[in-house]
């Protein structure tokens, strides 16, 4: 295999390999965008039902003590937002830093892209001059 051939194919798996950390860090920014949005609109809709269920309960059961008592549970474990939620928070962080590394990667695997590129055209032009060599000393 010439020393341009290996480049090129270098230059192919980077491409490849390019492709797949860009999916990879769109696929974390929906994943995050869903978590900061659909979810909240979720915890937000189980705790406004939570929200009428109390209402309800209290008015079936005028100043009774048991109902207040149970409610108040209820309302103490209501879903937690993102932030106040240790596990969810968790679990956002290590997808912004997952999404942070494939980042680096990319930014990393384009500089290196770059340099094989430039790698190609050194050596094609090497290659060009070397034909015309060779042509130059080939008598006609």
């Amino acid at each position: 295999m010439s020393a341009l051939s290996s480049l090129k194919e270098q230059l192919r798996e980077k491409q490849e390999e390019l492709k797949t950390y860009e999916k990879r860090y769109k696929q974390l920014g929906d994943i995050i965008s869903n978590l900061d949005s659909k979810f909240v609109d979720d915890i937000d809709d189980v705790n406004t039902y939570i929200d009428k269920l109390i209402e309800k309960s209290e008015d079936g059961f005028v100043d009774h003590v048991h109902i207040q008592t149970v409610n108040g549970q209820i309302e103490a474990n209501k879903e937690k937002s993102i932030g106040e939620d240790g596990d969810l928070s968790a679990a956002r962080s290590n997808l912004v830093l997952d999404k942070s590394a494939a980042n680096d990667k990319i930014n990393t695997i384009k500089a290196e892209i770059s340099s094989l590129e430039r790698q190609i055209e050194e050596e094609e032009e090497r290659e060009r001059k070397e034909e015309e060599e060779k042509k130059k000393g080939t008598p006609k």
